[in-house]
């Protein structure tokens, strides 16, 4: 069982307000699908402009990866590990998506109908 979702980005460009300056950062690909969802953010703790800029970057590549999520089904796997970036098939075909592992849920069952599952949760790398 494979479910993937992406859904639009809460912003396309992210102003971060230092002691110091102004730190931006553009998603040029989303911005002229999307239109300018701007993000603001006053964070007196960035004390350099080169510090708000890489806030700001950081912000807006959450922003994206946040807008990517999934939820694979498959038999436990011991190997796994939360922060994995794995390959997902989706049974149509095509090409692959490249996924983060975010959380991991195992199901087991003895009774009633036995099961043995594990639940992997993604988001976007």
């Amino acid at each position: 069982h494979v479910r993937l979702a992406t859904n639009a980005p809460d912003a396309t460009r992210v102003q971060v307000y230092g002691d110091a300056g102004v730190g931006e950062a553009f998603d040029w690909r989303a911005i002229p699908l999307l239109g300018e969802r701007l993000r603001q953010l006053n964070d007196v703790n960035r004390t350099t402009g080169a510090d708000a800029n890489s806030h700001a970057a950081a912000l807006l590549a959450r922003t994206r990866r946040d807008a990517q999520s999934g939820e694979l089904q498959a038999p436990p796997n011991c190997a796994q590990e939360i922060h994995d970036v794995v390959a997902v098939h989706t049974p149509g075909g095509g090409a692959a998506t490249t996924m983060r592992v975010a959380a991991l849920e195992l199901d087991y069952r003895r009774t009633g109908t036995p099961k043995y599952q594990q639940k992997i949760i993604l988001t976007g790398v």
